[in-house]
């Protein structure tokens, strides 16, 4: 999955205000989820940010986030679950926004059949690990 924007080739921090209200589409056979993005969280690369998975270099694991802006670095967290971070900043210098949380605004029944936990159509891309089994993206 890639974005198609042009104004991704800034750090995370300016980058991350500008993704809200953004919408995600992802099509399969069953159908088409959007969400529209309405939480983010910036994360600058190496030696800033212990939290980010670029803090100790580029690994084989975490590469995607040291290439070109506009791809979606996705990765398995506790071993149960996904989560996804749009890079950003020039390539070679590792820059992520992570998607926190959002609305589905189309697809709300696939989404609800792939989230049956949750409770009401709220919840279904709440937190950043609902947002991607809304969406069904691994």
């Amino acid at each position: 999955m890639k974005f198609k924007r042009t104004d991704l080739d800034r750090p995370a921090e300016d980058v991350a205000p500008t993704l809200l209200g953004d919408l995600l589409t992802h099509r399969t056979a069953a159908g088409a989820v959007c969400v529209r993005i309405n939480e983010v969280e910036a994360y600058r690369g190496v030696g800033s940010e212990p939290a980010s998975h670029a803090h100790r270099g580029c690994t084989q694991r975490n590469a995607a986030m040291f290439a070109a802006p506009g791809r979606l670095y996705v990765y398995f967290v506790y071993g149960m679950r996904w989560c996804a971070n749009v890079v950003c900043g020039p390539g070679g210098e590792a820059s992520a926004v992570l998607l926190r949380a959002g609305e589905v605004v189309e697809g709300d029944a696939i989404a609800g059949e792939r989230r049956p936990a949750a409770r009401s159509d709220s919840e279904l891309a709440r937190g950043p690990a609902n947002l991607t089994a809304s969406l069904r993206i691994t």
